[in-house]
């Protein structure tokens, strides 16, 4: 998309371009293109700091990795082809996945260096992920893409949405607990009622955490105490024919011994 438009007393014209710098074509009508040392776009909705003090950012149309010195753009590829060619100055590289339909919100680095992010909002068919995970290690990227092969990621099956027994695959959080191990809250998680699925550090192997009850299926965030016990917030919701489908509020998880923590006062959430 062309923005705005300026020609020099030689006869050569500048042209400006949505998100692509500017384009300059000469009177003998040759042309080239200028991007500046630049992110893709400027609309990030999930962020982290690397542990050497990298920015890494993501959104439906494109993950930024900044070193300090250049902006590195990982594009998925149905938008890859409307941008100009890479050059000296900007940086791009062609990611093969389709974006989920809802926003990501996290993004974390794993202990391999590896960033893992949320693609919410996919279904089986549509050869993506609803996790992707970048190893910028290789050139070009490694990308893998989890999704319900393997029963990793859970989804729809008829509960939410009577007759959608899709596997719809929507996440929320991604979280690192303190041994370095990978956590996916899984909301909607219909199918085989797995709320959570975790990576581990070790050998990028997958578990999951089953739901305590009938009544979970929301899970929306996470977090890890000193002693690595999981903090679950829930979204209270029902059914259009009354029954429970997530209580909401707070439930606990020991990682150490795989178990629920019955939380006596739960009256006070």
């Amino acid at each position: 998309f062309f923005t705005s438009f300026d020609y020099s007393e030689e006869g050569s014209v500048f042209i400006g371009i949505k998100d692509n710098g500017i384009l300059h074509l000469n009177k003998d009508l040759e042309s080239q293109v200028y991007t500046p040392n630049t992110p893709i776009i400027n609309s990030f909705q999930a962020i982290t700091i690397t542990k050497y003090g990298h920015l890494a950012a993501t959104s439906p149309w494109g993950t930024l990795f900044y070193n300090g010195i250049d902006h590195k753009n990982y594009i998925p590829n149905i938008y890859y082809k409307y941008y100009s060619d890479e050059s000296e100055t900007f940086h791009m590289e062609s990611l093969d996945f389709r974006p989920g339909e809802h926003l990501p919100l996290s993004i974390v680095e794993k202990d391999n260096g590896n960033l893992i992010y949320c693609n919410s909002g996919v279904l089986p068919g549509w050869e993506t992920g609803a996790v992707i995970e970048l190893n910028l290690k290789t050139n070009p990227v490694t990308i893998t893409k989890y999704d319900n092969t393997d029963n990793i990621i859970d989804g729809w099956d008829g509960i939410i949405v009577p007759g959608a027994n899709t596997h719809y695959m929507l996440v929320n959080q991604i979280e690192k607990d303190h041994a370095g191990n990978i956590w996916i809250v899984n909301p909607y998680c219909e199918k085989y009622g797995n709320i959570l699925a975790i990576q581990s550090t070790n050998d990028d192997s997958w578990s999951h955490v089953s739901m305590p009850d009938s009544s979970s299926f929301l899970p929306q965030t996470i977090a890890f105490d000193q002693s690595n016990r999981a903090w679950i917030g829930f979204e209270h919701d029902v059914l259009v024919d009354g029954r429970k489908y997530s209580d909401g509020g707070i439930k606990i998880f020991d990682t150490r011994d795989s178990s629920w923590i019955s939380i006596a006062n739960l009256e006070k959430l």
